[in-house]
């Protein structure tokens, strides 16, 4: 129950952190994105954004799984992350 608790609150600050993110883009303060972007992948996984944008795509989700012991919930994060990084 903890758990399951811990992951909705996890995932509830993440959903505010992507409206600011949003927020940030839509007023064209880019610095300040490319900022909180890095910081939410330090925070939510056990990873940085430069780490994960110099990996190759074949090896990516195997590295991040195996060697960075990344759940379902933080791949889907750092996904939500990059998809922002790269629009």
């Amino acid at each position: 129950m903890h758990k399951r608790d811990y992951l909705v609150k996890q995932f509830e600050e993440f959903g505010r952190v992507m409206g600011v993110i949003l927020g940030l883009r839509k007023e064209n303060k880019f610095s300040e994105l490319s900022e909180l972007l890095s910081e939410s992948v330090k925070k939510y996984t056990p990873t940085e954004i430069d780490y994960v944008e110099s990996m190759k795509d074949e090896n990516l989700i195997d590295i991040l799984t195996q060697e960075k012991k990344l759940t379902d919930e933080q791949l889907k994060m750092l996904g939500g992350l990059l998809f922002e990084k790269g629009n």
